[in-house]
């Protein structure tokens, strides 16, 4: 019986023992005190493969003053066609792996190929070279940028462009907006590649509108009439039907060249809302015309020979701009050149009037 007594008692001992050690054991889900410890995320072993970018829908034409087109065979394979690369500004850099200059060069394309590779596409031809002399030089360098060969010295351009090393630079379409006759640093390469980039050509210290010329009584523009490139004329009433924006250009003008692009896209953009008129200064039809055909413009030309569209107003220098409003008002004058940005703010503002 005693012996009874003590085991009953143990077990009453152990039962409150047992009790009181609940209160610190993890609650069930199912109370509402209950907080799950969050599992640790587990970093990846290996990096995940990168997707890759979508090819464009459409293929960038090339310019009408674009680089010739050539194809060239690629270490490792396959080949490098210029027009089927369009669409990104062009980095292609022409050396010889026996040219000292050439090879001392190419560490600063890498780095600019490190940097900049997803803004523009690089290619690399080895000169007067085979696949194996080429893919051997980029492996012994470590290079990781495209590499290319031709048995051709004189490289895809020919004696035009033949020299050895020497670097161009093209935009999205094709056209050469930089050439380095020789070896340069990665500086003057990043700034190169950079305004190849550009939707338009940078303008340095673009023109601000101004008054009319003092020769425009009242600043108004007086009524003229000019023949078209292609045939026809353009007539100037005095008031027109819309705001027009008129420049005054000629072929051997680089600032209008360089001003073209921007006046080009205004065009396209505000043509139904305005009237857009070139006048070749100067020049006949057979000019002008192979201007327009070189860099595809589609801007309305006309062209003057005398060199004089509107009576007592001598032209004395190019390029120059004039906005005139529905009432024949010059409202905005440009004495030389501007940029989109300058053209835009004074056709919205003659547009709102």
């Amino acid at each position: 019986m005693r012996n009874k007594s003590y085991v009953l008692a143990c077990l009453i001992a152990a039962l409150l023992l047992f009790a009181a050690g609940c209160s610190k054991v993890t609650p069930h889900p199912t109370d509402p005190k209950f907080t799950p410890t969050p599992e640790p995320t587990r970093t990846p072993t290996t990096k995940p493969e990168k997707t890759p970018s979508p090819e464009p829908t459409t293929k960038t034409e090339p310019a009408a003053n674009a680089m010739p087109d050539f194809s060239v065979s690629l270490v490792g394979g396959g080949t490098f066609t210029l027009y089927e690369n369009l669409g990104k500004p062009l980095f292609i850099s022409m050396f010889s792996t026996s040219n000292a200059p050439g090879v001392e060069g190419m560490i600063h394309i890498e780095r600019l190929y490190k940097d900049m590779g997803d803004k523009a596409t690089f290619l690399v031809i080895n000169l007067g070279g085979d696949e194996a002399s080429t893919g051997a030089f980029a492996e012994d360098n470590g290079y990781t940028l495209p590499f290319a060969y031709t048995p051709d010295i004189k490289g895809p351009y020919g004696e035009e462009y033949s020299l050895n090393p020497q670097t161009l630079i093209l935009n999205s379409t094709g056209v050469l907006t930089g050439y380095f006759p020789g070896t340069s640093d990665y500086d003057n390469y990043y700034i190169a590649l950079e305004k190849a980039g550009q939707d338009l050509p940078p303008i340095e210290n673009p023109i601000p509108p101004a008054s009319a010329p003092k020769e425009f009584a009242g600043g108004i523009m007086p009524a003229f009439s000019l023949p078209l490139v292609g045939g026809g004329d353009f007539v100037f009433s005095g008031k027109p039907d819309k705001p027009v924006l008129i420049n005054l250009f000629a072929t051997w003008c680089g600032s209008c060249w360089e001003e073209m692009p921007h006046i080009e896209k205004l065009y396209k953009e505000m043509g139904n809302e305005v009237d857009f008129l070139i006048i070749d200064i100067g020049e006949d039809e057979a000019t002008a015309r192979e201007y327009i055909d070189q860099v595809g413009n589609t801007i309305p030309f006309a062209y003057s020979i005398d060199g004089a569209p509107f009576s007592d107003y001598p032209v004395q220098f190019l390029p120059q701009t004039f906005i005139v409003d529905t009432e024949g008002v010059i409202t905005a004058y440009f004495p030389g050149p501007s940029d989109y940005k300058n053209f835009r703010t004074a056709l919205e503002g003659v547009i709102q009037q």
